[in-house]
């Protein structure tokens, strides 16, 4: 199985698009593709997942990584040099807990519009969730 999880503040519209973004997606779930919204908890909603072998996690997440406003990177590793967001111990233990093959930290760069990102955000996750880029 394939599990997209958007982190985020619900309560902070700049760090909330990870959520956002991924509640747009909830709907298109499968029994092979989950879409989970989070806020600020994963480790609250996982348990759906873990009777089930996660193939591929792929995290979608508001981060400082000096980029510019509307910025979209992809990383793979939870702690990368200048990257900061606020759920990376959360992430860290999560990771461990279902031990995917693949792991994919999709972050929009603090201080990003989701007007901005939203459409690059889709396309990202659309080529992660159906091949294995190499970035």
């Amino acid at each position: 199985m394939i599990l997209v999880l958007g982190l985020g503040n619900d309560l902070s519209r700049m760090d909330s698009l990870g959520t956002e973004i991924v509640k747009e997606l909830e709907n298109r779930s499968t029994k092979d593709v989950v879409y989970l919204s989070c806020g600020s908890a994963p480790e609250n909603f996982v348990s759906k997942c873990l009777d089930q072998r996660v193939e591929k996690l792929i995290v979608v997440d508001v981060g400082e990584f000096g980029g510019r406003a509307g910025d979209v990177k992809i990383f793979t590793e939870i702690i990368e040099a200048g990257v900061q967001s606020t759920h990376k111990p959360k992430l860290s233990h999560l990771v461990k807990l279902l031990d995917p093959e693949e792991v994919y930290f999709v972050l929009i760069q603090r201080g990003s519009l989701l007007s901005q990102v939203k459409e690059k955000v889709f396309r990202v996750l659309d080529d992660l969730v159906h091949q294995s880029p190499t970035y």
